[in-house]
């Protein structure tokens, strides 16, 4: 138990160590884009007022108003109401916004990573319980009382109580039926022959596929 115990420490702070980590990147990113969309619509405030006739600085906003800067600029150059150095204007005005929006999308999708791998960080256990097979048992009764404390966390497991629709149901079992004969597919190719067999809409059988994930009953990943 000794032992386990300090196996359990270093795995703990190991563990906290990187929750830390990843929480700083996405603190650190989010600072980034609010720098990058407040430091591009400034740049670029005079040229938008004069073209949009409106003030679009708006830091709290900063990645929507970008957004809806290069949107509204699009509709002016389709419009074709600008004079010729009005236009040469929003065409250097747009490819400025643009690239901002790209990096911002960047930031967006890497936070996305971070914040999904700190979902899915195990949970080390508080303490150790030393256990018996002999006739007492020992410690037994402790450790199953724990695990039924854990099995309830809603937390570790989101899907615990909820109504789960009987078509994820229909997923597992497709899914059950050809692992043996196939055990590995593209993404295209399982959707492909579930939406054959299934009969399912597309969006159905992810979501059901995401829910096998969650149980065990496959292994799907995104990249």
């Amino acid at each position: 138990v000794q032992m386990s115990e300090m196996v359990l420490k270093s795995l703990t702070d190991k563990s906290n160590r990187l929750k830390k980590a990843l929480e700083m990147q996405i603190n650190s990113s989010k600072m980034e884009r609010k720098r990058i969309s407040t430091s591009v619509l400034q740049e670029q405030s005079i040229t938008l007022t004069k073209l949009l006739k409106t003030d679009v600085v708006d830091q709290d906003e900063g990645e929507t108003t970008v957004l809806e800067a290069i949107q509204n600029l699009d509709k002016g150059l389709s419009a074709n109401k600008w004079t010729d150095i009005q236009l040469a204007d929003a065409i250097r005005c747009r490819a400025d916004l643009n690239k901002a929006y790209v990096q911002l999308q960047t930031l967006s999708d890497q936070e996305t990573k971070w914040a999904s791998q700190l979902r899915q960080m195990i949970v080390l256990p508080k303490e150790i319980v030393a256990v018996s097979s002999n006739v007492d048992l020992f410690g037994i009764d402790r450790f199953r009382k724990l695990v039924e404390v854990s099995v309830r966390d809603t937390n570790q497991f989101p899907s615990l109580f909820e109504k789960i629709p009987s078509s994820y149901f229909k997923v597992i079992e497709f899914i059950q039926h050809h692992r043996l004969t196939k055990p590995m597919l593209t993404k295209s190719d399982f959707i492909q022959l579930a939406v054959r067999e299934l009969s399912l809409p597309e969006d159905v059988i992810l979501r059901g596929t995401d829910f096998a994930h969650e149980l065990g009953e496959a292994l799907c990943y995104s990249e």
